[in-house]
């Protein structure tokens, strides 16, 4: 989509150029200052629609170009030149800024998802489970606990390809280990929230 609206920006460039140089031209015109105003309305433009249009500082990259290639353009007269310097400069830009962006890490699992384990999973070992419609390979972090075949289990964390689970009904207080839940709700009848 992104690449779309750069072809046609670039192919709006010639035109309009054509009509921002030509228009009430006379001889005694500056017509290079036509040309700045061209690459500052340009750059300008570029850097609001990043505003509107986020695409991880494409646009901006390119608007900050438009505006080098404005104070370029009061040396260098040649339209195509500072064409060919603006896509040069944009290139450089976006290929620069990529290494400050963060990268796109996978999927992330959300707390407590719940999943049933498909084969016996032996204490220390791994074994299967099937987590959002797919069979995964699962083990428990507890070395000395063995998960049977068909139970209910809480994914919690992933591994590579391995998801980390619990026993939905697993008693934290045997093992003498603080549980999973870092928040208990809240309990009416009591009055308190768990013991936290």
């Amino acid at each position: 989509m992104m690449g779309l609206g750069i072809c046609l920006l670039l192919s709006a460039l010639i035109p309009l150029h054509s009509i921002v140089c030509t228009k009430n031209r006379t001889k005694t015109d500056m017509g290079d200052l036509s040309l700045t105003w061209f690459w500052i309305v340009l750059g300008l433009m570029l850097c609001v629609l990043e505003l509107i249009f986020p695409t991880a500082f494409v646009e901006s990259v390119m608007g900050l170009s438009a505006l080098l290639v404005a104070f370029a353009s009061l040396v260098i007269p040649s339209f195509g030149i500072q064409v060919l310097l603006w896509m040069i400069l944009s290139l450089i830009g976006v290929f620069g800024i990529r290494r400050f962006l963060p990268r796109r890490l996978p999927k992330i699992l959300q707390e407590t998802q719940e999943a049933k384990t498909l084969t016996a999973i032996a204490p220390g070992g791994t074994g299967r489970v099937q987590y959002e419609g797919n069979p995964w390979q699962a083990r428990c972090p507890e070395e000395s606990m063995a998960i049977a075949a068909g139970t209910k289990v809480i994914v919690m964390d992933r591994e590579g390809t391995t998801l980390i689970v619990m026993p939905w009904n697993f008693d934290s207080s045997v093992f003498n280990a603080a549980p999973f839940d870092p928040k208990p709700e809240f309990d009416p009848k009591t009055k308190k929230d768990g013991g936290i």
